[in-house]
Order: structure tokens, then sequence, then C-alpha cells
């Protein structure tokens, strides 16, 4: 029964675009902003390196940081656990992509999810593509805090862009302190 259900997945996953799915966060498509601006930083589809150890090359401003992550905390649709249950590939060369797919463990912070698991496409054109590609399996089992945040297509259906952060109890100690002055506020 295993076998077919791992079998029934890979069809689908070969059989899907390769734009990001649509998810279950709840939101008329009318209210959601379009992916533009500075949302295309917070939300950029890629994977903190200091979450998956990689310090080279990583010189971050503490106050902008600071900023940022208060930022992504504060306007993402949903704020979950998750855990990469599996990495594939497809093609060769510029036309390359990942498809990573992160299963829900825990809930922190905004909408309830309504999904089994999410299924992320990672092109070059991505900011992520360089983390996959160099960590690829090893990514496998690996738990993050991802941000998401749903956004309008111009045809008015939905998409979701998103962020892996680190997987850390002073990651989740800050997103607590963040909702709850913003809910205070309220």
């Amino acid at each position: 029964m295993h076998f077919f259900s791992i079998l029934f997945f890979m069809i689908l996953m070969a059989s899907s675009s390769c734009s990001k799915t649509v998810s279950s966060i709840p939101a008329p498509s009318q209210s959601l902003p379009f992916y533009k601006g500075f949302d295309t930083l917070l939300f950029d589809d890629s994977i903190d390196p200091l979450a998956v150890d990689i310090k080279a090359g990583v010189a971050l401003n503490p106050l902008q940081t600071q900023a940022i992550f208060r930022e992504r905390a504060q306007l993402a649709s949903t704020i979950v656990k998750v855990k990469v249950t599996m990495l594939t590939s497809r093609g060769k060369g510029n036309t390359l992509m990942y498809q990573l797919v992160l299963k829900p463990v825990d809930r922190i912070a905004g909408f309830p999810i309504a999904m089994n698991a999410f299924i992320f496409n990672i092109d070059r054109k991505n900011n992520g593509f360089g983390i996959v590609d160099s960590l690829q399996g090893r990514l496998v089992g690996k738990t993050f805090i991802a941000f998401i945040r749903n956004y309008r297509k111009l045809d008015n259906s939905k998409e979701f862009h998103f962020y892996l952060g680190a997987d850390h109890p002073s990651t989740l100690k800050k997103i607590s302190s963040l909702r709850d002055n913003i809910e205070g506020d309220n």
C-alpha cells in the first residue's frame, strides 16, 4: 500500500506544472496583495544560509536582519514548522528544477494549515536554488520554520511565496514575542 501511495505521489508530481502550487491558507484572492516590491525580498523562495550551517560569505548587519525578521513575521499568512520529506529534480543545466516537499509539523502563528504538504518548485530564478543545488539530498529530514504568505496573481488566482528560516528555539521565541506585540496592539 505504501508503494502505491509513493507511486501516486510521484505521478502527481511529474504531471504538475512548474509554478508553485496554490495553498489552502484561507483568504479571498481580491484582498491579497500582488507579489512585488519589498515582499519579493521578504518572501523570496529561499532558505536562510545559517539554517543549513552555511556561514561562509554571510555578513549581515544585525539591526537590518532584525528589522527584516520582524517584517517577515508580521506579514506572513502563516508561520509553520516544516520537515523536508522529499526532494526531486528534473531537467539538466539551465532547465534544472528541484521540487521540494515540506510537511507541516506544527503551526506557530497565522492561519491554520489545511494541507498535508507544501510543494515548492525551485528553478535557477529562485534565490534558494544555490542552497538546494549544493545540499540536495542532505535537506531531506531537515526541519525549518517556514514563513509563508499568500499573494494574488494577475488572473486573481492565488499563489504563495516562502522563506525558510532556522528551526531553533530562539527563532520561535522571537516569533512569539513579535506576534504577542501585534495582537496586543490591536
